[in-house]
C-alpha cells in the first residue's frame, strides 16, 4: 500500500475547516440579525434581501457538507494512524 497523506496534517485541515464553517455561521447569523433590525424599505432593500437568503442557504449546505467531509477526514486520519502503527 502506497500511502501519501499524513494522518496530522488530515485532523489539521478538518479543525481548520470546522473552526471557518463555524465562524462563517456565526458572522452569517450576526448579518441577518443586523439587516433585519434595520428600519429600511425599498427595492434595493428587497434586492438585497434575496441575495442574503441565496448566500444563507448556500452557507447552510456548505456547512452539512463540510460537517460530512470533516467527519471522513477524521476517519481517514484514524485508519492511516492504524496503518502506520502496524508498519
Amino acid at each position: 500500500m502506497n500511502v501519501h497523506a499524513r494522518p496530522e496534517e488530515i485532523r489539521e485541515f478538518a479543525t481548520i475547516l470546522e473552526q471557518f464553517y463555524n465562524e462563517t455561521e456565526d458572522s452569517s447569523c450576526r448579518v441577518r440579525q443586523k439587516f433585519e433590525s434595520l428600519d429600511w424599505q425599498d427595492a434595493v432593500r428587497e434586492r438585497f434581501a434575496e441575495q442574503l437568503a441565496d448566500i444563507h442557504n448556500a452557507l447552510v449546505k456548505f456547512k452539512a457538507e463540510s460537517e460530512d467531509v470533516v467527519a471522513d477526514l477524521r476517519r481517514r486520519a484514524e485508519v492511516l494512524d492504524n496503518y502506520f502503527d502496524v508498519r
